[in-house]
């Protein structure tokens, strides 16, 4: 089989957002046999490129001059000095992953200059009413919104081919032109091999819980707003209904003890940083995980990737039915879903913690991980797509 010069663009900083989307692709083609190079942005450079290895995978962050939350994508020091980076390499194929500056840019040039075959990813919903809405927070946030709905939709029909994430992503680049032999939808992998099902009982010896709560989990950042009101006021309801629940936040949520009502808060645990090892001792401390989510624009058009780390930690889950949640929770029974209504999913919650069967719900979650969603099958399943956009004419 050929062995491919593969560039993924991704105009996140190193180990955040769509660099790590790109970067686990990047490992397991490595794997099998691929030459793999990510351009991110530097986390705090601003004039040079810097080089290093990393599971096979040749990483090369940027400079850009901006910082904050504007650090991700739009500095045309940055593009400028990707392209001059660029001019003289040759791919067999560009990924693109989304198509903010920094990356569409530079991936049509190599379109153009050298024949690079070009795909690119969709993986949010940020334009028309999206992700840029429910994060702004500022006028001048949401007065940028048609320039990343431009930036988002204007090159779609430049590509060869068009990876999506979600239903709701494909749906809309379908009605804005691209061609459905060209499109591949690919959710998040769930690592499999890094997080594995482990003895709730003894988890739950090693971080010292009390083994005769109902433990609750819930891992990660909730970055918008209306999911984090949702979360919040549904554990109001579901501590009413019963008293030995407990809410743990693991890792770095975006929550603060004073997002709670006073009489909650010595009800809730919040892990904050913790180790790799500390992470999945939580997970398979809790009863189930909770992944409640309002029915937004936004919330519809991307995969909440914490579902892979449940799922492949063996675990239930408690969730609210948007997006493509709907499909994967009536193909399998992992759990259960509810309206986004606090009160609803507080029993529905409550319905899912007293069943007799959570352990074979466990499992059923880990064999979806394992067969459905495994980073290694749908590696396969995007290898197999670049292959059959280089066949492909123009």
């Amino acid at each position: 089989m050929q062995k491919l010069r593969l560039l993924f663009l991704t105009h996140s900083v190193i180990w955040r957002g769509g660099f790590l989307r790109a970067f686990h692709w990047g490992r397991l083609l490595v794997r099998k046999g691929h030459q793999v190079t990510i351009l991110t942005i530097s986390e705090n450079n601003r004039r040079k490129f810097e080089t290093q290895e990393r599971d096979g995978v040749c990483l090369v962050t940027t400079p850009d001059l901006l910082s904050g939350r504007l650090r991700s994508g739009w500095d045309p020091w940055d593009t400028l000095n990707r392209m001059a980076y660029l001019w003289s390499q040759d791919y067999d194929l560009v990924h693109s992953v989304d198509s903010r500056p920094v990356c569409i840019l530079p991936a049509l040039m190599l379109k153009k200059l050298r024949g690079s075959k070009l795909v690119i990813d969709w993986g949010d919903w940020w334009g028309r009413g999206g992700t840029i809405v429910e994060r702004a927070k500022s006028l001048a946030e949401r007065l940028f919104a048609p320039v990343e709905t431009f930036f988002e939709e204007g090159f779609r029909h430049y590509a060869d081919g068009s990876v999506v994430l979600t239903s709701a992503l494909k749906n809309r680049a379908l009605a804005l032109g691209v061609r459905s032999d060209r499109l591949l939808h690919i959710p998040h992998g769930a690592d499999v091999e890094r997080l594995q099902p482990r003895d709730k009982v003894e988890a739950r010896k090693r971080l010292r819980l009390d083994n005769g709560k109902r433990f609750l989990g819930y891992v990660g950042s909730c970055v918008f707003a209306k999911d984090r009101n949702l979360l919040i006021k549904a554990f109001e309801h579901l501590y009413e209904f019963e008293k030995r629940v407990r809410l743990i936040f693991i890792g770095r949520t975006g929550f603060k003890q004073s997002d709670l009502e006073t009489n909650l808060r010595d009800y809730v645990i919040f892990t904050n940083e913790i180790t790799d090892e500390e992470l999945q001792d939580y997970i398979a401390a809790c009863d189930i995980m909770w992944l409640p989510l309002k029915d937004t624009i936004a919330n519809r058009g991307r995969w909440p990737s914490k579902i892979c780390d449940y799922l492949a930690a063996g675990r239930p889950v408690a969730a609210t039915a948007v997006g493509d949640l709907k499909q994967l929770f009536s193909r399998s029974e992992i759990g259960i879903l509810s309206r986004d209504d606090p009160l609803d999913l507080a029993r529905a919650t409550l319905q899912l913690l007293v069943r007799p069967d959570l352990e074979e719900l466990g499992k059923n979650a880990r064999r979806v991980a394992e067969f459905e969603l495994s980073s290694n099958v749908l590696t396969d399943r995007l290898e197999s797509f670049y292959f059959d956009t280089l066949s492909k004419m123009d």
